[in-house]
C-alpha cells in the first residue's frame, strides 16, 4: 500500500510479496541465493511463533506435484516425463484443438480479452487433477486463449 501512490497497477501485479524463506523456496532455488545467517535466524524465530505452521512444501523442502500437474511451477521436462515423452502438455492441445475452426480463430480480441479469473482457477485445477478439459462449443473461445497464455507465463 505504501508504493501504490509510486508504481502503476500493472508493475504493482508483477510483485509477490512472501513472509517466509519457505514461501520464497517455492519460487527460486534457495540454494543459489547467498542469504545471510541472520536472516535464516530471523526466519526460523518467525516460524517457530506461528501458531500453525505452514504446509510443508515436501520432506526437502522441494514442492511435491502430482503426475497431472501442468500448473503451478512444474518444468516442461516434468511434464514431458509424466506426458508419455509427448513435449506438448495436454492443456495446450485441447486448448489450440478448440480455437482451430473459424469461430476460434477468427474471435474478435482473441488473446487481448480476459475472462472470469474462477474460471480459470477451475480449469487449472481440474487440469493438475488430472480431469480432461471440455470446452464449450463457441463460448469458450477467450477461456481457451487465456489458459494458452497462464500456461505460457
Amino acid at each position: 500500500n505504501l508504493f501504490k501512490p509510486a508504481i502503476s497497477v500493472k508493475f504493482g501485479r508483477k510483485l509477490l510479496y512472501v513472509n517466509y524463506l519457505q514461501e520464497l523456496q517455492q519460487h527460486i532455488d534457495l540454494h543459489q541465493l547467498p542469504i545471510p545467517d541472520c536472516v535464516k535466524q530471523h526466519d526460523i524465530q518467525l516460524l517457530s511463533k506461528l501458531r500453525t505452521p505452514l504446509k510443508a512444501a515436501g520432506p526437502s523442502g522441494v514442492k511435491k506435484f502430482t503426475r497431472e500437474q501442468q500448473f503451478g511451477g512444474v518444468s516442461l521436462q516434468y511434464i514431458k516425463d509424466n506426458n508419455d515423452q509427448d513435449p506438448i502438455p495436454a492443456i495446450l492441445k485441447q486448448c489450440i484443438t478448440y480455437l482451430d475452426h473459424p469461430d476460434g480463430v477468427e474471435s474478435v480480441g482473441l488473446f487481448r480479452r480476459s475472462v472470469v479469473a474462477t474460471s480459470v482457477e477451475d480449469v487449472k485445477r481440474r487440469c493438475n487433477s488430472g480431469e480432461t478439459i471440455v470446452f464449450q462449443p463457441g463460448t469458450d473461445v477467450h477461456l481457451a486463449a487465456v489458459m494458452i497464455k497462464t500456461f505460457l507465463r
